[in-house]
Order: structure tokens, then C-alpha cells, then sequence
């Protein structure tokens, strides 16, 4: 799965601030809160990502199961 920047931001925290950032500050600030948060490594950060696409999915089930869902 592949998550859109605005998706991205909104879930960091910072989508308020891009238009302020240029690209290199962005993947500055990206890469500093990722770290500050105990992601200091790509395997952890895809692991992020793989947890995050499992809860998606859970929910999304759930979902579907209580008829919150029209497929």
C-alpha cells in the first residue's frame, strides 16, 4: 500500500507546515521526527509501515462485518 504525502503528513503531524518547507527540509524534518520516535532505521520504518497497513485492513474488516461498509 502506498500512502499519498498528504496522507503522510496528516499522520506526522506536520501537513499545516509544508507549504513552509522546501523538499530538503521536509526529508530533514521527516528523517529528525522519525528518529526522535524510535524509528532510526528503514527495517523499522517499513515495519511502521507494515503495522499501519495491518490495522488499515483490520479496521476496514471490522468494518465491513458491522455493515459500516457497502461493498
Amino acid at each position: 500500500m502506498l500512502l499519498s504525502l498528504e496522507m503522510f503528513q496528516h499522520l506526522i503531524g506536520i501537513s499545516d507546515r509544508r507549504e513552509q518547507l522546501s523538499n530538503e527540509g521536509f526529508a530533514t524534518m521527516s528523517h529528525q521526527l522519525f528518529t526522535k520516535s524510535g524509528y532510526d532505521s528503514t527495517d523499522k520504518i517499513m515495519e511502521l509501515i507494515q503495522d499501519v497497513k495491518q490495522e488499515i485492513s483490520t479496521e476496514r474488516e471490522q468494518r465491513l462485518n458491522d455493515g459500516e461498509i457497502k461493498v
